[in-house]
């Protein structure tokens, strides 16, 4: 379909991660996992469902409660300083 003179200046690309894609829950689900156990970021999961990123959504976090993305430095430390002044 692309002639040899034109293939430098053609870039092509073929995305089939919809093809593997399985059913609402089951995304949810696989996400919240990977998620929570700070495997990927909030943006990257963005990334795969072509949303557009999130400020603050390439931290990697872990579950253990559910806050809010600006408010998590600080519950980290004070969960820091909680712990730093207990031993």
């Amino acid at each position: 379909l692309i002639q040899s003179r034109e293939r430098p200046q053609i870039y092509s690309k073929f995305n089939l991660n919809d093809l593997y894609r399985g059913d609402m829950q089951s995304r949810a689900d696989f996400y919240t996992k990977l998620l929570n156990t700070g495997v990927i970021s909030i943006n990257e999961v963005r990334s795969r469902e072509s949303m557009n990123p999130t400020e603050g959504g390439d931290i990697h976090t872990i579950g253990v409660n559910n806050i809010a993305l600006d408010r998590l430095g600080a519950y980290s430390d004070k969960v820091s300083e909680t712990e730093n002044n207990g031993q």
